[in-house]
This record gives structure tokens, sequence and C-alpha cells, in this order.
């Protein structure tokens, strides 16, 4: 059995490896199936792994074939069948599988598409853009994260909200915080004091605590 330096284990019935610093993929059974000659290898998404050589990024299929050539400076992972990759002047655009420019160079940040959606930025404000390119909900955030179950959480200068596909606030943008869902709930911070509010944006409950009231 051969020993390896590194691995970041099996996606997709493919583990990446490395050994004396060169990375290549091994199978459930312990064959390399792609040789070890790559700078960097990362896990397979959506069928390819995105590699890098000689300074330059690209992906290849799950035998090893060069899908996106390893010619660009920086690119993200593959979603939805695009990647977002960085042009020569620095703008960011999108390529497909087929290493076809499908959505121009122009944004300052271009984010992976999830639901459908991806992040973008133009100078200093955030907004998002469908897989055909189009902007769907204008820049004119000061930060946008990325869309789950249909929401996605927006901030304006120092207050975030909470938004739908349709750009529709489902929660005003006033709040500090707004945590990460989790059972259909998240933690609010407003006005020094704490809750709870749901999916359709709808605070359930309001707290405050001091340190006093904290129990071992």
């Amino acid at each position: 059995m051969k020993e390896y330096d590194k691995s970041f284990g099996f996606f997709e019935g493919l583990a990446s490896v490395s050994l004396d610093g060169k990375w290549g993929f091994i199978n459930n059974k312990g064959e390399e199936i792609i040789p070890l000659i790559y700078d960097y290898g990362f896990n397979f998404n959506e069928g390819l792994a995105k590699i890098t050589l000689n300074g330059k990024y690209g992906y290849i299929n799950t035998i090893g074939k060069e899908i996106i050539p390893c010619k660009y400076d920086m690119l993200t992972r593959i979603s939805e069948g695009l990647t977002a990759v960085r042009g020569n002047d620095y703008k960011w655009g999108y390529i497909n599988i087929k290493n076809e420019l499908v959505i121009l160079y122009k944004y300052d940040f271009a984010g992976n598409f999830r639901e459908g959606f991806a992040r973008i930025r133009i100078g200093h404000e955030w907004g998002y853009i469908n897989t055909k390119g189009e902007e769907i909900i204008p820049c004119r955030y000061s930060m946008a994260r990325k869309f789950s179950n249909g929401i996605a959480k927006v901030r304006i200068g120092k207050l975030w909200g909470l938004i739908n596909k349709e750009g529709k606030e489902l929660a005003p943008i006033i709040y500090k915080t707004i945590s990460d869902f989790k059972d259909g709930i998240a933690e609010i911070e407003i006005d020094d004091k704490f809750g709870f509010m749901n999916t359709e944006g709808k605070v359930i409950a309001i707290y405050k605590y001091t340190i006093s009231d904290t129990r071992d």
C-alpha cells in the first residue's frame, strides 16, 4: 500500500492525494486514477476538480482529461455548470465547462452560483446575477451573502436585513447582526437587545440579558 503525505478525503468517488509536493487522485481501491503531476489538487465537484500547474488554474474530469486548461490566474469552484474567472484586467466573468466565456469580465468580485444566483460586486456595492448574467438584484448593498433556501442576508452600512430572490425585503435592514438560520430560526441583535427571527423575517421573541444573568 502506497503512503501519501496529504489527502482531503473522498469526493464523488475520488480523493486528492499528494506526495513530494505533487498532487493526483486515487479511487476507493487505492489506485492512482490521475497521476501525481499537479502543484495542487482540489476536491471533485459536479464531476470536475480544480487543479493548479505552474501557477495557473484549470479543471480536470474524473479520468484526468483537462476540461478547462490551466491558463487562469484565478477561478472559483464549479457551481451549477459555471466558474468565475479573473481576467488580465482583474475583472471577473464566468466560463462554462466548455471553457466558453458566457458572462463578460466586468465585476470586481464574482462568487459561486447557488440556487441560481451569484453574488457580484461593482466598486463597493454588491448585488446578484442569474446564470444568464442578468442583474436580478441591483448592486446597492454594502455586503451580500449567498442565498440559502431562497433567503439572503444583506447589509447597508453597518445594519443587516433579509431579502428573497425577487429582492423583496423579508426583514428590514435594521439589525446589528443576523445569524445563519438553524431549524428555521436565526438569532438577531438590535438596539442592544437580542431575539429570534423566522424565515419570513418575523421576530418571534426579544430578550435582554446581562452577565449576571448567566448560569454555570
